[in-house]
């Protein structure tokens, strides 16, 4: 678990976002981000903005963390504005691999890792929605 906490622990800009038939994908564009809306493959939405969305994981060795979003991360910024501090994180085995298990302040969730490299993370929640992020920092 300790060598799995490792490898979590950083900042993950969100590349892909998908259930069912709905894709969603942040791409650079110059000094902005283009957010695209797919749903069964055909391009519905285009939103530019500043910044990214990114997660950031930081865990122990016993497997406890502390989880932070940022929904306008800035990569060349020394100021980022924190979006949320929940949930709690905490990893433990379920169905013979690490899980991701998320405390709520009304609820829990869990996020089974289905790929986990030194830069690129791949989770997918209980309600089927998966999420592909590359590593930033």
């Amino acid at each position: 678990m300790a060598k799995t906490a490792t490898k979590l622990n950083g900042i993950w800009l969100l590349e892909i976002y998908e259930k069912d038939n709905l894709k969603e994908l942040q791409v650079e564009d110059g000094n902005q981000v283009v957010y695209k809306t797919y749903i069964k493959d055909e391009l519905q939405k285009v939103k530019k903005k500043e910044g990214w969305n990114v997660i950031e994981f930081t865990f122990r060795k016993n497997g406890k963390g502390v989880f932070q979003e940022y929904n306008n991360y800035k990569i060349n910024s020394d100021f980022q504005e924190i979006e949320s501090c929940q949930p709690i994180p905490e990893l433990k085995w379920r169905n013979g691999k690490i899980s991701i298990y998320m405390t709520y302040m009304f609820g829990e969730g869990i996020e089974d890792i289905i790929e986990l490299t030194k830069e690129k993370l791949i989770i997918e929640n209980q309600d089927g929605i998966k999420r592909k992020y590359k590593r930033i920092k």
